[in-house]
């Protein structure tokens, strides 16, 4: 934070953004293919964080809502993945998940 005569000025706007874009495509692993338009193909590749638990978002694309979701089990960590009829989707899961319905 910067202060300055008028009050105190937020410097963390653009780390915002940075932080949602890290979770979106990273932790839950949904990303737009490098050659897409519009979302009409993604790559879904999610990272198990050490001490997270579960993870899941929604990304309402041109193409409709997408969603992504994990959560460990006493099995193996379970990957739900719900998509538009229209998209392609490439998974890729990581040792020791599992794609489940």
């Amino acid at each position: 934070m910067a202060s300055g005569t008028g009050g105190v000025v937020s410097q963390n706007h653009f780390m915002l953004g940075a932080i949602d874009r890290w979770l979106l495509e990273s932790v839950a692993g949904l990303r737009q293919a490098p050659d897409s338009v519009g979302w009409s193909a993604v790559e879904i590749a999610p990272v198990l964080l050490p001490g997270v638990e579960s993870v899941g978002t929604e990304f309402d694309s041109p193409m409709g809502r997408m969603t992504v979701s994990w959560r460990r089990t006493a099995g193996p960590v379970e990957v739900s993945v719900e998509l538009p009829g229209a998209v392609d989707a490439r998974v890729t899961l990581p040792e020791g998940a599992v794609l489940v319905t």
